[in-house]
This record gives structure tokens, C-alpha cells and sequence, in this order.
């Protein structure tokens, strides 16, 4: 999860779609991009992603609304906003949004 959000910075990368099923997006200069050298994610891959980066708060509120928009702090990475949802008839997180300006690339 860090290694593909250390490349979306380092690409300059305004945001990041991680989705589970399909590969890593980011958008550079307006245009999505895929990143090939990751692999594609599964479900409990992003569900573990989802598990690293949000509170207990934030989990519990997933659990009860079915996505969940915060604002968090990673050390190092400075504030990103975090929006995710659940895929086509499903209740587990597999859609993680980092959203536009939200990738510190100061």
C-alpha cells in the first residue's frame, strides 16, 4: 500500500484508485493512468488496505453506512482524503479513492 502511494507521489499524481479487480489508477496532468507494476488487488487486499489506514470510528461507520469519506494523517505523508465503498453486491470495502490534491506532492 505505501510502495503504490510513494509512486502516485512520486509521479505527481493529483489522486489514486485503488479498486480490487482491476489495476491501480492514478491521474497525472488530468489522465488516468494505470500502473501496471503493482498487481491487481483483490477484495481481501483492499480490505486490508482499508484496515491499515482507518480508525475504529471509521471502520464502524463503514460497517454501519457502507462507505466512508475522512480525512486522514499518514506520518511522513502528510492529510489525504479517503473515500471508500463497497463493489457491485458487496458489503466489505473494495473501492479506496484518494481524491484530487489530496497526494502531497509540495
Amino acid at each position: 500500500m505505501f510502495e503504490i502511494l510513494a509512486t502516485a507521489k512520486a509521479r505527481k499524481a493529483s489522486d489514486l484508485h485503488l479498486s480490487a479487480g482491476s489495476p491501480p489508477l492514478i491521474r497525472v496532468n488530468g489522465e488516468l493512468m494505470q500502473m501496471m507494476e503493482f498487481p491487481v488487488p483483490t477484495p481481501e487486499e483492499v480490505k486490508s488496505m482499508f484496515m491499515q489506514i482507518t480508525t475504529t470510528e471509521g471502520m464502524e461507520k463503514y460497517q454501519r453506512e457502507h462507505e466512508l469519506g475522512l480525512q486522514i494523517y499518514l506520518a511522513g505523508w502528510h492529510q489525504f482524503t479517503l473515500q471508500c465503498g463497497p463493489g457491485a453486491r458487496a458489503t466489505e470495502p473494495v473501492d479506496l479513492y484518494f481524491g484530487p490534491g489530496d497526494i502531497d506532492n509540495r
